[in-house]
């Protein structure tokens, strides 16, 4: 009976362990249902088996088991109990046989396998689209395992097998460089493996969007990657190498006479020859890092001449040398017409002058650091950027913030602008409002931030010239504890007297700075001041102060001379929102 019931098994279930070691599987993954033994398929085929048991061997009594019609019972099996081994092994092939063929006709009629071949590889392909590039190779060997349908739809879907990543097995590797057929190939991987390079080197022509990496003994890799240029490499779009060294010299990657069809390069710590590179087709350029292999402010102007189809530039960690006699073809700036999204961060005052050697008015974002000024001629050559920043300005929350040696122009939201003007901060916000100041009106809030305590004239000068402003909602005149001839900006504040009750009409917020009880008296009166304006006016000028913060340079509790003060001011705010040390007052 033990033989029957392991037959009995087999017939109900099928062989799951041979099928689980086919190379390719039949239809018998979990989409076909458990096999009844009463249904008329099974009790044919019980019938049949029956009739080849007793045509095998006739000393066996079947009549009792074979059924009349389609009315036999599990008991059928006992007969099977009594047959030799070699027909047993017989019967079991044929079962197999009849049970993956019965799955497989089953699975078929299923509608997901009614899908045209094309159809359902384009569903794979999204399913891997939306998969970590890592994980392609393990998705790829379940589906295939799927079903027959599913494991020929796999296999003959030669770009389902374009993305290959250094977490992959080598035979994946071999595996999907076959299955891709002639697609060109997308990358990532870090390089520190020989088998890994020798791989991917031979397929170098069907390279199209890589991305490598160089850690440790990777180095030993870069000079291979000659290999790309030259027309080697018709099939690259887009090139992503980042190294951990400057000192390598640069690859000689591309010619300089023909166009190059490259779309994306990003180059972080790794250097190519940079003479007259064609990148007609460029749309993204990103290189940083590089120091004594960058290119020249020359030769990065000319190859920016090329790329007019240029959407997306970022310059970061490095300097450029301004050779004047190769500077001297480049009279005119070179127009970008497409840049949307602009990101300098030189070593040096690179920006400065590069900024001013190009034009970008369909620019959206912008992440600038490094221009200097230090007169009112030192900006006449950046009012290109102006329009660019005042379009931010007019849709978005905009910080104004003030350095003691710079002066900084930020914005959130969907246009991000962030400009860092270095030497004197009252030259930069000057110019700011001389070009800007229709923008800064009508924004939907603009932040002053005094992050630095400045010197009374300067402070009490940025004040009286910004406090006109419709957009300034909220003052932050966190610069702490003053030192020297530098002053709290709050005392500046003060020292507007009446004019305060019409300065920042907007004002909703004030966090400022506290060291003394002084101090904090002229807190309370410039808040005073504010509470005059508002007072029994049915129409006031100003908006009402909804906020205020305070911090204290100490942190022991506070005398009652404190609290008193703290309570007045408490009492000027609408709905009392008072917050000191970052906890609201409760007296």
């Amino acid at each position: 009976m033990v033989v029957e019931s392991k037959l009995w098994d087999k017939l109900r279930n099928g062989s799951e362990s041979r099928l689980a070691t086919e190379t390719i599987p039949r239809n018998t993954g979990p989409l076909a249902p458990p096999m009844d033994p009463n249904t008329a398929p099974m009790q044919d085929l019980i019938y049949i088996l029956c009739h080849r048991l007793r045509s095998r061997d006739i000393s066996l009594e079947l009549d009792d088991f074979i059924p009349s019609g389609r009315t036999s019972s599990i008991r059928s099996f006992s007969a099977l109990a009594t047959a030799p081994e070699s027909i047993r092994q017989d019967i079991h092939r044929e079962i197999d046989e009849s049970i993956s063929a019965a799955r497989e006709q089953h699975n078929a009629s299923l509608p997901v396998n009614a899908l045209p071949p094309e159809l359902l590889s384009n569903i794979i392909a999204e399913v891997l689209k939306d998969s970590e590039t890592y994980t392609n190779g393990k998705l790829l060997a379940v589906m295939s395992l799927v079903c027959r349908q599913w494991n020929r739809v796999v296999l003959n879907s030669p770009s389902l097998w374009t993305r290959l990543h250094g977490s992959d097995e080598p035979e994946y590797l071999k595996r999907a460089q076959v299955l891709s057929k002639s697609l060109g190939l997308e990358l990532s991987f870090v390089l520190a493996s020989s088998e890994t390079w020798e791989l991917l080197s031979k397929v170098v022509h069907r390279w199209q969007d890589v991305q490598l990496r160089f850690w440790d003994t990777g180095y030993r890799f870069l000079t291979e990657l000659q290999k790309l240029g030259k027309q080697t490499a018709s099939k690259l779009r887009k090139l992503h190498m980042y190294g951990t060294t400057t000192t390598y010299q640069p690859l000689d990657l591309f010619d300089p006479h023909d166009p190059c069809p490259l779309e994306e390069l990003d180059l972080d710590g790794v250097s190519v020859g940079w003479d007259a590179v064609n990148f007609e087709r460029l749309r993204y350029l990103s290189i940083g890092n590089i120091i004594d292999t960058a290119p020249s402010a020359a030769q990065l102007l000319r190859i920016l001449e090329r790329s007019r189809e240029l959407e997306i530039l970022s310059l970061v960690g490095m300097s450029l040398s301004h050779d004047h006699a190769e500077l001297s073809g480049l009279s005119q700036p070179v127009l970008l017409p497409r840049l949307s999204s602009l990101n300098l961060h030189f070593l040096d005052p690179s920006s400065d002058f590069f900024l001013r050697m190009i034009r970008f008015p369909q620019c959206t974002a912008m992440d600038v650091a490094g221009i200097h000024v230090s007169g009112t001629n030192s900006v006449s050559g950046l009012s290109h950027i102006v329009p660019v920043i005042g379009s931010a300005i007019e849709v978005t929350e905009t910080e104004l913030v003030v350095y003691v040696d710079k002066f900084v122009i930020s914005t959130s939201g969907g246009r991000h602008i962030r400009v860092s003007i270095g030497g004197d901060p009252g030259v930069a916000l000057c110019w700011l409002l001389n070009t800007a100041s229709a923008a800064l009106n009508i924004s939907p809030a603009v932040i002053l931030l005094f992050y630095s305590n400045l010197p009374y004239d300067l402070t009490t000068w940025i004040i009286s010239k910004l406090s006109q402003l419709q957009g300034i909602v909220a003052l932050n005149l966190y610069g702490g504890t003053p030192q020297g001839d530098h002053c709290n900006p709050l005392d500046c504040l003060d020292k507007l007297g009446d004019m305060i009750q019409q300065a920042f009409p907007r004002l909703r917020t004030l966090q400022c700075w506290i060291d003394t009880l002084s101090e904090l008296e002229t807190l309370r009166q410039v808040v005073l001041r504010r509470h005059q304006a508002i007072a029994g006016v049915e129409s006031p000028a100003v908006s009402p102060l909804q906020e205020i913060n305070v911090e204290l340079s100490g942190f022991g509790s506070l005398e009652s001379s404190w609290c008193a003060r703290f309570d007045e001011i408490q009492a000027l705010i609408p709905g009392g929102n008072l917050k000191v040390r970052s906890q609201r007052w409760r007296g």
